[in-house]
């Protein structure tokens, strides 16, 4: 990027900022987010630890999730906020670029539903779990994400558990 046009860039940023009312939106989105970390964590805590929220850059925010299992094959879960596409997903992630290809090896003839094809540079595998979710009744949209979440945690888990056998 050329320094002459990052000044017009920052001035659409700003511009933006005021006129769209993003920071408000963002915070939201990240305190939505926060909300179903605090229930998931309510609600597994005897089966998961949550680690804390990454906000991103206005791409990706998430929460890791894992237990001593997923620890020992230094995998984790997340609960992805895709800005971009405005979607909450499941991700499987590998603790570093090591891990993360042995396992896309092992899992690449698995098929999931709701599985997304063209998968960041950061995840395993990713799942799609509500493509257009309702803002407004935010009590059962938590509820919806949590239910998939953990729907999906556990067959990918014995998944796993069963090709590593």
């Amino acid at each position: 990027m050329k320094n002459k046009e990052i000044n017009i860039l920052i001035n659409d940023y700003q511009k933006t900022l005021i006129e769209k009312n993003l920071s408000y939106t963002y915070r939201y989105l990240i305190e939505l987010l926060a909300s179903i970390k605090s229930e998931f964590s309510k609600k597994y805590k005897d089966q998961y630890k949550t680690g804390y929220i990454s906000p991103g850059n206005l791409d990706y925010s998430y929460f890791s999730i894992y237990n001593e299992k997923l620890r020992e094959k230094q995998l984790r879960f997340g609960i992805v906020l895709n800005h971009k596409k405005m979607r909450f997903e499941l991700w499987l992630m590998g603790q570093n670029e090591e891990i993360k290809n042995k396992y896309i090896k092992l899992l690449k003839d698995i098929k999931v539903e709701n599985q997304i094809k063209d998968i960041t540079k950061y995840s395993i595998i990713e799942i799609a779990l509500n493509e257009n979710p309702n803002f407004e009744n935010e009590k059962e949209l938590i509820e919806n994400i949590i239910k998939l979440s953990k729907n999906y945690i556990k067959n990918l888990e014995n998944i796993i558990k069963n090709i590593e056998k």
